[in-house]
This record gives structure tokens, C-alpha cells and sequence, in this order.
């Protein structure tokens, strides 16, 4: 005795406990992604370096839907003290934008801002960032924003490559 059921699922329809469980996954990485932003916001400069790795994965990797609106909050990190700290968010900016070019505006900020920094690793890895990004960004239709947003997308382009052509004719700031 056998019995045939014939199961039917449409296309794009998901089943209601896998999206349920997909959404519980998705707050419970909201929460340990905000967490981790105001944990290292007080830390010391070896755990907040490791807490903006693991908001790297969550942020690029696990959950990419979350970095519009948490991303912001890491670039803050820019204006941190140390020198490593500033670097790796140049690097999590970096990897974020080539994955989101909507956000492009966060890395083109930072770079500008991080281009005149006093250490010089810090300096070479803005510019880093803004080579890597760059190809990547024009590749992808130059971020698809609108008017304004693309303007301005452009003109921090403009400002960082006279920043580096002043940086390249001044020898002190090399």
C-alpha cells in the first residue's frame, strides 16, 4: 500500500517557518551587530580591532542587508586614535562598498578625511581602499545613485584625486 502525495511549491513562495526562522536569524544579527558597535566603542584598541572584524563578516558576509544602516555607524571609527583602528576601517568601508556600491558615499568620506592623517600607513591605506574600489565602482555604473547622490559620489572622487596629485608634487607627504 502506497501512497503519492504530490507536493506543489511555487516559485519565489517560501515556506512560513523558513522565513520565520530566516527573519529571528536576520534580528538576532542586527542585535549582535549593534552590540558589537557600542562594544567597541568603549574598548581598548586589540578587542575593538577584533569587534570590527566580526562586524565585517555579519555586515558583508552573513547579513549585507544590514550594512545600509549600520555601516554609518562603523565608519564613525574613523576618527579613533589608533592608527590600526583607522585602517581596518578602511578595510571593512572598502569591502562594503565593492559589494554595495549605494554606500560608496561612506568610503569616498573617509578616504578624503583619512588622506590627510598623520600616520602615514594610515594615509597609504586610504589610498589603497580608493584604488581598489574604484575600478569596481565605475564597473557597476558608478553606484546607480540619482542626481544628487551621484554628483556627489563624483566630486569626492574628483577632491581625492587632486588630494593625491598635491600629495605626489609635495614631497612632505611622502
Amino acid at each position: 500500500f502506497r501512497v503519492r502525495v504530490r507536493v506543489r511549491v511555487g516559485v519565489g513562495v517560501a515556506h512560513p517557518r523558513l522565513s520565520a526562522m530566516a527573519a529571528r536569524g536576520a534580528a538576532a544579527l542586527d542585535e549582535k551587530a549593534q552590540a558589537y558597535i557600542s562594544e567597541a566603542q568603549l574598548a581598548p584598541t586589540k578587542r575593538k580591532l577584533y569587534l570590527l572584524e566580526q562586524l565585517k563578516e555579519i555586515l558583508v558576509f552573513r547579513a549585507p542587508q544590514l550594512a545600509p544602516q549600520l555601516a554609518p555607524y562603523v565608519a564613525q571609527f574613523q576618527a579613533d586614535p589608533a592608527a590600526p583602528v583607522r585602517r581596518r576601517v578602511l578595510v571593512f568601508l572598502g569591502e562594503v562598498s565593492s559589494r554595495q556600491p549605494a554606500l560608496a558615499t561612506l568610503l569616498l568620506d573617509a578616504v578624503r578625511y583619512l588622506r590627510q592623517d598623520s600616520e602615514v600607513s594610515v594615509q597609504r591605506r586610504a589610498m589603497s581602499a580608493f584604488a581598489t574600489f574604484l575600478p569596481n565602482w565605475l564597473r557597476a555604473g558608478g553606484g546607480g545613485g540619482a542626481g544628487a547622490a551621484r554628483q556627489r559620489d563624483w566630486q569626492g572622487i574628483v577632491d581625492i584625486l587632486r588630494l593625491a596629485k598635491a600629495g605626489a608634487a609635495d614631497p612632505s607627504q611622502r
